[in-house]
């Protein structure tokens, strides 16, 4: 979000000279050799710095500093993956359950490992390497424990699956080995009892998040990249000394593991590799570094293709499994249940997924609303069972579920009155989320079609390009189907949450953009970009004061859902951030345009609208009202609308992020933007680095 180096010499475009100013923060001593080459003449800007400065660069993470400063050698690391590994034979171990499987040739290295410095150098990778080996050997008081993790494995244990198998950790390693790397030689791997339990933490915090891989298939069809897939998600939620390594090296080999060539992918299982690179994919999204940004804009596109098989409906062939002859035995009848419960499940894990790149990172779906005809999955009662027999039970004990697409729930067509208590959190998510990227998509085309198709120099053209909306209030009523104010069926228990928080984020994301919040706040903009989102946030306030009042409520919720939680899900940290600085964006308007706050007497004090607990409904209508004595209030942050509330407000968002123990790296590259957020730091203003550019 705010700009902590000094990039030099860059020649603007032409026309631009005015947009652009010099950074006015020196940078650090420790990383200022690295800048010498952006005086050269013949600088050429690489594809990783236009994600170096924002709040996917977590290697400023405090814990480094020590590292940084310590005056450690700096040649002793090549910057990871920066050379060119050569070319190699794959063992035997890395053949796949197809014999004739290849391991994926060293052309897949192309882009860097996420474990780089924001400016591309060896020496800072260096340092936070050998930081992440000083500070894992030690145990929280600073000394040195060997047996620290002995506790920590028993406790990370949670045998929701079998313990990996000698032969898959094998396999694994043997790839890992195979690497030549530098980088790989320098980062601790996990031995097979430590990634035993890596893989049993995903099942543990994250498979409720997105259930779409069934433990008893896990368990006798995975392959090794499945297993290292799952791995790489347990990983961000282990506090094993070394986890941070384990997360850096696990993640690199899964992204070389994955087939990137069309033939070869043939000769993988697809729903082995459809799942692996999906979980790859998430980790990209939620792991912090910017460099995985960039490799998420090639590999989505690669699981958007691995996903096109499993679109085609198929509930004709659900229904030919489900009343199949009793003679056959209820074993078999499950399991091919289960393979496709499993093809609908990916489908709609990978929309979930997808859609948080709409939602969190502002890009455009992968696909259409109208591609998406699958059934939704059925009831989590079923899919969790564990054998075939209480699979049976809950088929007959069930009550029927209506079945529903989302492109049914889309159209025009659908009943208002149709009623949806019946779904699951995770159906109920789908759908939200469905129609809130639905909707998304049209105000997109609307915008396109004012701003090129109509007329030029016509007024009213203009005027409608100004008031093109985020949202369109006749999906209104849509929105109010899926309101979280109902008892839900069972279900796993993330998903209420998950829900809620999305519902009320969405909420505010379709009052105000997200692009122009996070301009606002400075992050990839030019001074000018910055100004420009401002302004349109004002603008939408001035004309809709109410629905900016209802966002300051909507902010309040996710909060209230998410602060307490120890072991977050992986959308956790960014629903955080946004919830933040919006109240951030509504308080820095507050204050620009009230010229004297009201003041009650000492008798009679505000009436406190508690955002982050559960608000009464008579204090919410009169705040949204106007009412001047009705006031929002958040713990930690006191009253809202008062001075120094805005900075008060991103150190509790800096505290509650603090206090997570999941996802490190992007909870790190957070908390260090919000800090230059805090200090003013003027944002990046070289136009190559800009979101318009």
């Amino acid at each position: 979000m705010g700009f902590s180096g000094d990039i030099r010499k860059l020649r603007p475009s032409l026309g631009d000279s005015q947009l652009v100013e010099y950074a006015s923060v020196e940078p650090p001593a420790e990383i200022r050799p690295c800048l010498n080459a952006l005086g050269d003449a013949n600088y050429v800007i690489d594809l990783g710095n236009l994600f170096t400065w924002g709040p996917f660069d977590c290697l400023y993470d405090p814990q480094y500093s020590a590292s940084l400063n310590n005056g450690a050698g700096l040649n002793g690391l090549d910057t990871l993956c920066q050379q060119s590994p050569l070319p190699f034979e794959p063992p035997p171990a890395l053949q796949t359950s197809r014999p004739d499987t290849p391991i994926e040739p060293a052309t897949l290295q192309s882009l860097s490992t996420p474990a780089e410095e924001a400016h591309q150098s060896s020496e800072s990778v260096s340092h936070i390497v050998n930081d992440l080996t000083a500070s894992s050997c030690a145990s929280p008081q600073g000394d040195p424990d060997s047996h620290s993790d002995d506790d920590i494995l028993i406790a990370e244990n949670f045998f929701h699956v079998k313990a990996v198998r000698n032969e898959m950790y094998e396999k694994i390693q043997s790839f890992y080995l195979a690497q030549t790397d530098m980088c790989f030689k320098k980062v601790a791997f996990p031995d097979i009892n430590r990634l035993n339990c890596l893989v049993q933490l995903y099942f543990e915090y994250f498979h409720s998040q997105m259930p779409f891989i069934h433990s008893v298939m896990f368990e006798s069809d995975s392959s090794w990249i499945l297993v290292l897939a799952v791995a790489v998600i347990g990983s961000q939620y282990t506090k094993m000394a070394k986890g941070k390594q384990y997360i850096i090296v696990l993640s690199e080999l899964l992204r070389r593991a994955i087939p990137l060539d069309a033939v070869k992918a043939l000769q993988y299982d697809a729903m082995t590799l459809a799942q692996s690179t999906l979980l790859l994919n998430v980790n990209l999204v939620f792991n912090g570094f910017r460099d995985d940004i960039i490799n998420l804009q090639f590999l989505r596109t690669w699981l958007a293709t691995l996903i096109r098989p499993f679109l085609n409906p198929n509930s004709k062939r659900d229904s030919v499994l489900l009343h199949v002859s009793r003679t056959v035995n209820i074993y078999d009848r499950w399991h091919a249940w289960l393979q496709v419960e499993a093809r609908t499940r990916l489908v709609y894990a990978f929309f979930l997924l997808d859609s948080f790149c709409v939602v969190f990172l502002d890009m455009q779906p992968s696909y259409s609303m109208d591609d998406f005809e699958n059934r939704l999955p059925s009831s989590d009662q079923l899919w969790s069972s564990q054998d075939a027999h209480s699979w049976q039970s809950h088929l007959q004990s069930s009550r029927e579920t209506p079945i529903i697409t989302l492109r049914q729930f889309l159209s025009s067509s659908c009943s208002r009155n149709f009623s949806l208590g019946q779904l699951s959190r995770f159906n109920r998510l789908t759908l939200l989320l469905g129609l809130f990227v639905g909707e998304k998509q049209a105000a997109n085309i609307s915008r396109f079609t004012t701003r090129f198709l109509v007329p030029s120099g016509n007024p009213c053209a203009l005027r409608h390009s100004l008031e093109t909306p985020n949202s369109y209030p006749s999906l209104n009523s849509r929105y109010q189907l899926l309101e979280p104010n109902f008892t839900p069926t069972t279900s796993a228990s993330t998903f209420p949450d998950c829900f809620t928080i999305c519902y009320h984020l969405t909420s505010i994301f379709r009052y105000t953009s997200l692009r122009d919040i996070l301009a606002y706040t400075g992050w990839l903009v030019t001074t000018v970009e910055s100004i420009a989102a401002g302004k349109r946030i004002a603008q939408i306030m001035e004309k809709d004061t109410e629905g900016a009042r209802k966002c300051v409520i909507h902010a309040g919720a996710v909060i209230r859902e998410i602060r307490g939680v120890l072991a977050p899900a992986c959308y956790h940290g960014f629903s955080l951030l946004f919830a933040f600085l919006y109240l951030w964006v509504y308080e820095r308007f507050y204050t620009s345009t009230t010229t004297k706050r009201p003041c009650p007497d000492q008798s009679s004090p505000y009436k406190l609208l508690r955002i982050d607990r559960d608000p009464k409904s008579t204090l919410e209508k009169q705040w949204i009202a106007g009412d001047p004595d009705c006031r929002p209030y958040l713990t930690g942050v006191g009253l809202l609308l008062e001075p120094g509330a805005s900075t008060r407000l991103l150190k509790e968002c800096q505290r509650i992020l603090k206090s997570f123990d999941a996802w490190p790296h992007l909870r790190a590259g957070f908390i260090f933007s919000l800090n230059e957020l805090v200090d003013e730091v003027n944002p990046l203003t070289d136009v190559p680095y800009s979101w318009a550019s």
